[in-house]
């Protein structure tokens, strides 16, 4: 869900950011009131649980928290400018050995930035990594004992939002509708206790590698939850917050990508997920296998195909499996079912790739691929100009059914 920072103001955004740092980092944290902090929302000492996961594990030693809000963003390379300028500025002060803050106060071991403005993911040239960049040239250069540091941009802080409503809902600002529901319903069930439940039927697929009970009872309940506060299905973003919550309870390794919010590690294993929504109950579409400018510049099948095949060949490296939350609206309910798109098939329909298997529409390539067993289709590609995507439409006889869910809100029952 997208929230409106600038909102908050500066006073506000700090206060927004100490009480993550508290949620996020732990009851350990210390949090500076208004007046001269010396550079310092909230410091923190010792071992701590963030961040978690991580390669070189959580971190141990002295911390501090900085907010740099930004009343007006301009857009994404001005505000990435500024907040490099924001970022030199505080780090030379730790710098500069005759320097008030340098003299009065003990140099951070570890360093968490927020701020309310966007920052770019583009690899190399993006706001992200030229910020991670040049925190490293600025240690180097004024030769700073910073072990680790976090920026918590515009779209972290969001995701934070998202999982901790608690935060969120003392800043009128960032009250959702969701949030108003919650109240709304919170004050019915004290009004009627008798107020039937969602009630949720989980099926488990025996020979699946990736759930198991534990991970489909806990699934169940959160999508219980979901269901007794949304008559829609659970997005994208919720479905990785199941994911997540029901792989720990399940005892599993579980791995976020910092610059990719759909983009997990689980058990070793690269994952891309993806969530859609369906009528009808023969296929599955993915609307985004791939994403790719390039693809306004191609003007023919042959060179659809030709870049296709080498720009799909190339994306298949970056995951081990696509794994998807498919939700279906029925009468008296919803039915999701977590199902795994073949990597292999996939594979198998980009060798098969040539200029005869596309068709031009107005804005759109369409290619049918066959089944290399029974000659049947596959799958169907869409290459849309128009979005920049490549998406495929595959039938449901073809992926792997690891566990479904049967939701029956308390709006249908009763």
């Amino acid at each position: 869900m997208d929230y409106d920072l600038t909102r908050l103001g500066s006073r506000e955004f700090e206060h927004l950011t100490q009480a993550l740092a508290i949620r996020v980092i732990g009851n350990g944290v210390s949090i500076f009131g208004d007046g001269r902090d010396g550079g310092r929302e909230a410091v923190f000492h010792g071992r701590i649980a963030f961040p978690d996961p991580d390669p070189s594990g959580p971190w141990n030693g002295y911390g501090v928290l900085q907010s740099k809000f930004r009343l007006r963003p301009l857009g994404t390379k001005s505000d990435t400018t500024w907040f490099l300028s924001e970022i030199r500025r505080e780090l030379r002060k730790w710098g500069d050995h005759i320097s008030a803050r340098a003299k009065s106060g003990k140099l951070p071991e570890y360093l968490v930035l927020a701020t309310n403005v966007v920052l770019s993911s583009v690899a190399d040239s993006g706001g992200i990594d030229r910020v991670e960049e040049y925190i490293k040239e600025l240690v180097a250069k004024y030769n700073l004992p910073l072990r680790g540091w976090k920026v918590w941009h515009y779209d972290q802080i969001r995701t934070f939002l998202d999982l901790y409503p608690e935060v969120r809902q003392p800043y009128e600002a960032l009250v959702t509708s969701g949030d108003v529901l919650a109240q709304v319903r919170n004050t019915l069930q004290l009004l009627d206790n008798q107020k039937p439940q969602a009630a949720v039927d989980a099926t488990l697929s025996e020979d699946s590698d990736v759930v198991d009970g534990i991970f489909s009872t806990k699934t169940a309940k959160l999508l219980e939850l979901h269901h007794e506060l949304h008559d829609t299905p659970a997005t994208a973003t919720f479905f990785k917050t199941i994911l997540g919550k029901a792989f720990k309870a399940q005892g599993a390794s579980f791995e976020s990508n910092p610059t990719d919010p759909f983009s997990i590690t689980v058990k070793g294993q690269r994952w891309i997920l993806k969530a859609t929504q369906e009528k009808t109950r023969g296929d599955v579409f993915l609307s985004k296998l791939s994403e790719t400018r390039r693809l306004r510049e191609v003007q023919t099948s042959e060179e659809c195909a030709k870049y296709v095949r080498s720009h799909l060949a190339g994306e298949m490296e970056k995951f081990d499996r696509i794994i998807l939350l498919r939700s279906e609206e029925r009468f008296r309910g919803f039915t999701y079912r977590l199902m795994e798109i073949p990597k292999n098939l996939l594979e198998c329909a980009i060798e098969q790739v040539d200029a005869t298997k596309f068709r031009k529409g107005r804005f759109t390539f369409f290619g049918d691929f066959e089944h290399p067993h029974t000659r049947t289709r596959l799958l169907t590609m869409r290459c849309d100009q128009s979005v920049e995507k490549i998406g495929v439409t595959i039938p449901t006889r073809y992926c792997i059914q690891h566990a479904s869910w049967l939701v029956r809100p308390s709006f249908t029952t009763g």
